[in-house]
């Protein structure tokens, strides 16, 4: 394992600031812009590892991030991370059942340069974001792609085929690399904000998420 790599499975917020202050929010420009491609070139030779190290520390700040995209921390380049750890999947039974979302484990995982195929299934979802802070919304996504790009550590070609929860992950990272946002494509009526949601869930919430009535927790954020 790489130097790096260590330093990047670090327990979550170990670290001497709070990076969430970094984290940029619907308004900031470089959130509606196309990010630009890495060099691999550079990847390999570290050149953009402080940026991927701040991008992972930055995620792992926040109780309920599950993935961050670089343009989330004001640095325009095709760049995200995303972890979902077990204790984040058992967060979530809190308001809904995860097995309904799809949402399981999975590893530390930093992508450059991506690119999806999309599968035709589409299932609808309750998802938030990290730069719209306590917003959420359902939102129609393929439930099968395959993801192409670079391992943003080591520079590596990678291709793997995914579903469920973690396709939903990569989909709303990659449409921030776009310059879109989940409000972009969410269903309106059930946009809310925090303690409204709980009051108020939608039936699209129980149908499709197993939500619990009269819960109370924060917005699952990416």
């Amino acid at each position: 394992m790489s130097s790096i790599l260590r330093r990047l499975t670090r327990a979550r917020g170990k670290v001497a600031k709070n990076p969430l202050d970094s984290i940029v929010h619907v308004g900031h420009p470089v959130l509606r812009q196309q990010a630009q491609l890495l060099s691999p070139q550079g990847i390999k030779n570290g050149e953009y590892k402080p940026v991927v190290e701040s991008l992972v520390e930055t995620m792992r700040a926040s109780p309920w991030g599950v993935a961050l995209a670089a343009p989330q921390i004001a640095q325009p380049l095709q760049l995200f991370c995303m972890e979902v750890t077990k204790e984040v999947v058992e967060k979530e039974h809190v308001f809904r059942d995860p097995k309904k979302i799809e949402m399981e484990p999975l590893p530390l995982t930093v992508i450059a340069n991506p690119t999806l195929s999309v599968g035709r299934k589409i299932v609808t979802h309750r998802e938030g974001c990290l730069s719209i802070e306590g917003y959420s919304a359902h939102v129609p996504r393929a439930h099968d792609i395959r993801l192409s790009g670079l391992c943003a550590v080591t520079g590596e070609e990678v291709s793997v085929a995914v579903s469920g929860w973690t396709a939903r992950i990569i989909q709303h990272e990659c449409d921030h690399l776009q310059g879109k946002l989940f409000i972009d494509s969410m269903v309106h009526d059930t946009f809310a904000i925090g303690e409204e949601l709980f009051r108020h869930l939608h039936p699209l919430d129980f149908e499709n998420d197993g939500a619990k009535p009269h819960t109370s927790t924060a917005a699952h954020g990416q």
